[in-house]
Formats: structure tokens, sequence, C-alpha cells
């Protein structure tokens, strides 16, 4: 039978999922009752107050109408509810006042029951990886289109946006970019005509077809010491590589939104150089339309003045902001890999959840509040079934960063978020 899901609330509780799939209705007693399909669901609340109270009813599964809903809440006369007129909000409904919200995906999420949550949700994609410099150009004489191409062919046939990451990153470059024939270090020149080569063919090819493009990625070191990363490309070309990626982006697509994007943006020390650096960018004139603020938060920081406070002073200097790889880790933060520890736990328990669900709200909270300066946010991965903070920074530790679970199903953070 195929999966039947509702949720229920009342008054401003976040709504329960409940699954009314075959198996709940205790030894068959119904089915030999009534006619086939009807089924029975007991969901649990706890009402405070005397006096009148609303009870909310969202269906879940897209494509399933229930033709006569029966609630029976025990010793006062049954309500019946007629067919649902419409499938769970979708995020991208909740917010199409707002800003598009997009979700970061790889060909194998474009097939099967996560394409359906994709659509129901969602109104804009960014290839996790496909994009990036090493698996899309792997040799100087090989482009490898395939992955990237099955997203952007998905996105065109369903209407979505797509947004580009990314083209220049001191990560997931291949070594031939930055070496000769004989393995030498190539000269400045060189390296930078490689950059263009590069950005200009991959731009190109999705001209009209990719809104926006994160074109360097994390270029401000960690070292509070030092304004920029010590990377190759600087080593090699100073700071003149990020200025010319921007330009040689805007010639491919003069209608690309082109962004710089880094994490920690709301940390204030790092916020600070990020600062200094967009806004020599912008003093010198660079094509640059925006920041990206990565989000890869926790629940124990940012906090609502932190978050404020960064979106304020980088939108100071006429720049837009998107919050570009957005989840909500249920560890504090640690940037270094290391083993699990003996015992260490990773469980998300009903305290950590509702954590979560608190640190959402606030976050979205702050993202309504400046709409006129946020134009796009996109969670990093679809679902807790699989993200990249499983492997990061402790491998094999689970983490649930999302607003679906490991099933698909909306979390209590979800019901945050688009309850407002």
């Amino acid at each position: 039978m195929k999966p039947i899901h509702y949720a229920i609330g009342i008054d401003n509780e976040a709504p329960q999922v409940i699954d009314i799939t075959s198996g709940n209705e205790g030894r068959g007693v119904w089915d030999k009752m009534v006619a086939d399909n009807i089924r029975i669901a007991i969901s649990h609340h706890r009402i405070l107050r005397p006096g009148a109270h609303i009870l909310k009813f969202y269906p879940v599964d897209p494509g399933v109408v229930l033709q006569r809903l029966v609630i029976d809440a025990g010793g006062v006369k049954p309500s019946y509810l007629g067919p649902p007129e419409s499938p769970l909000t979708g995020l991208k409904d909740s917010y199409a006042g707002y800003f598009p919200v997009g979700v970061a995906v790889s060909p194998r999420l474009l097939s099967g029951p996560d394409t359906t949550l994709i659509l129901q949700q969602f109104n804009s994609l960014t290839p996790d990886n496909a994009m990036k410099m090493g698996p899309i150009h792997p040799r100087e004489d090989r482009y490898n289109w395939k992955d990237a191409d099955a997203i952007v062919d998905f996105a065109q046939r369903h209407g979505l946006r797509v947004r580009g990451h990314n083209l220049c990153w001191h990560q997931q470059t291949p070594r031939w970019m930055f070496t000769d024939a004989k393995g030498d270090t190539v000269s400045k020149e060189v390296l930078l005509q490689r950059l263009k080569d590069h950005i200009t063919t991959v731009v190109n090819r999705y001209r009209g077809k990719i809104y926006a493009w994160d074109v360097v990625n994390e270029a401000v070191a960690d070292d509070s010491t030092r304004l920029l990363r010590n990377s190759a490309w600087y080593r090699i070309c100073g700071e003149d590589f990020i200025a010319k990626a921007f330009e040689y982006a805007h010639a491919a697509d003069p209608s690309a939104q082109l962004f710089y994007n880094d994490y920690n943006t709301e940390r204030p020390e790092k916020r600070e150089r990020v600062y200094r650096f967009l806004r020599r960018l912008v003093d010198a004139h660079v094509p640059i339309t925006g920041v990206g603020l990565q989000g890869h938060w926790s629940i124990y920081e940012p906090s609502a003045q932190e978050l404020q406070a960064a979106i304020s002073r980088f939108s100071s200097l006429g720049l837009k902001v998107q919050i570009t790889e957005l989840d909500v880790s249920i560890y504090p933060w640690e940037k270094n890999h290391r083993t699990r520890r003996p015992g260490e736990e990773d469980v998300l328990t009903p305290e950590l959840e509702q954590r979560q669900a608190d640190q959402y709200r606030m976050m979205f909270s702050v993202f309504r509040r400046n709409a006129s300066h946020i134009n796009g946010v996109t969670f990093w991965n679809l679902s807790d079934k699989y993200t990249w903070l499983d492997n990061y920074p402790v491998a094999g530790r689970k983490n649930y960063p999302l607003l679906f679970d490991v099933n698909g199903q909306p979390k209590k953070a979800f019901w945050e978020v688009i309850d407002f």
C-alpha cells in the first residue's frame, strides 16, 4: 500500500506526523467492520486551557487524497473532514513572498522518492559536488559534464533555478592546474590563463540556465593574523586571482549573479576581515553581486544578534546576501577532523531536536526581517538520511542537521520554519 502520512496539531504546538499505512488498525477489527482502506491512527495532545481550540490538519504525502477523515476526540461527537485541499505546504510556497528556497543535490537524488520531496519543497538547486573544479575539469584537456548536465537538465524540465557551485576554491582543485609538464609550479600568467579558460568554458556552457555562481570560495584565512588564505592560488597569483575570477565569470555571462562564498562569517572577528576584503572588491568595481553566508551552523551558534550584524554589515556595501549551504548541527563546531571518542553519543534526543527547532525558528525569523537584502536560502543536502556532517568532523558520527528526518518526514524544525 502506498504510504499515507498526515500531520496534526492543536493551536500552536508542533504538528505530529502520523503514519496511517496498513498495520495501525489493530488485529484487523476495523477491516472486518468497515470497507477496505479505512484506517485508525491515534495522536496525543495536551490542552492546558478550556474554551475553543484550533485543530490543524496537514496532508503530507503528495498525490494521496483522503476521501474522509473522522476525528473522534473521545466522548465528543466525531468530526468529519472532507478531502484535503492541498498536500504538505512546501518551503518554496511558504517563502514565495520572501526568497527562493533551494537544496544541494547530487544526480542520485533526481530519481526515486527523493525527487518527490525536492519538487514539493524547493524551487532552486545547487550541485553539491558536480561543478567543483576537480570533478568537472579533472585534466587540462578533459571536462566531465555528465553529472552537472544531469542536474541542470532536471532543473530545466521542472522549472527550477540553479546556483552554480563553485568556480575557484583552494580545495578540490586538480594538481595539473598549478604545475607544468615537468611538475614545476606554473607562472602567474599561466595560472590566470588556465583559470580564465576554465571559468569561461563552464559558465558559457550553462549561460542562461544558471542564475548565480559562487565564483570564489573561502579565500579569507582562518588565521586571524592574515586577511587571505595562503593557498596555491594566493602563493602564485597574490590576491589578483580573486578579482580576475569575477571578471572572467562576468564576461562569460553578464546576466549571472556573482557571489563570494565563505563560512564563519557571523563570528565578529572573521566577519570584519570578510567585510574588509569585500569592500576592496566593491571599491575596485569588481563585478560582484553579493556574499554567500554558508550557514554551517549549530544549535549553539550563531545568535540572532550575530546573524543580524553580519547581514547588516555586508549589505551596507550594496551587496546581496544569500544563505548558501544551510544546516544546523546538533554538535558544537569543530574545524579539524578527529576520530569518534569511546562512548560518544550520536542520538537526536527530544531535547536536542527542540533546541534545533528553536534555532531554525530564530534564523528564519531573521531571514524574513531581512528579505530586502537576502535573495536566496539553500539547504546543504535534502534530509538527515544523508549529510556531509555524518563524516565531518567526526567520521561515522551520525548528525541530524536538516528539516527532514532519515525517512524524509518533516521534523519539528520544519514546522517552526513554515509556521509564521
